[in-house]
């Protein structure tokens, strides 16, 4: 239905821009809206995709309690199936959130690797040449990398060819 869509448009639109404020951070968070907005990232429509990411980072960068709560929602699968867009900036805060969760959690970083995360990282690495999404792919890669069973995912996706590529970039 279309209206459902125009609300849902316009809700997560709103969720973002209160995602801008502390208090707006912590409204979201306590009245639940975090895995709401976890399901959002399988909406088929691009500006609920970009409002509902962009306001997941924004949590996941100054709310006390959204890792976990995204972790539960089932986040990080999601997030994972995302990296086979084509958007280069979206993709940039996709694997941001990554790496804000998978850091020094060996859960998290075992999700990714379930979900062939390792394999989208290393593709992302290969075919695009965007500056900072090239930097925050390789942050996640450098945290995934520390685990022993990401470790031998990485190497076996090609990820030691695809970040030779860019070791004489000149940033």
């Amino acid at each position: 239905n279309s209206n459902d869509l125009e609300t849902t448009k316009g809700a997560v639109g709103t969720l973002h821009n209160l995602s801008h404020h502390r208090q707006g951070l912590l409204a979201i968070f306590k009245s639940g809206g975090i895995p709401a907005l976890v399901k959002l990232l399988s909406s088929p429509v691009e500006s609920v995709l970009f409002y509902a990411i962009t306001t997941l980072h924004n949590l996941l960068l100054h709310q006390e309690g959204s890792k976990m709560a995204v972790r539960i929602a089932g986040g990080l699968q999601k997030m994972v199936v995302l990296l086979q867009r084509n958007n280069v900036k979206f993709l940039a805060i996709v694997t941001d959130c990554l790496q804000i969760l998978a850091y020094g959690n060996q859960e998290s970083k075992l999700i990714i690797l379930a979900s062939q995360g390792p394999l989208e990282l290393v593709r992302i690495m290969r075919s695009y040449d965007y500056e900072k999404l090239l930097w925050t792919t390789s942050r996640v890669l450098k945290v995934l990398s520390v685990c022993s069973s990401n470790k031998p995912a990485i190497v076996d996706a090609g990820g030691m060819q695809a970040l030779s590529m860019h070791l004489g970039h000149p940033s």
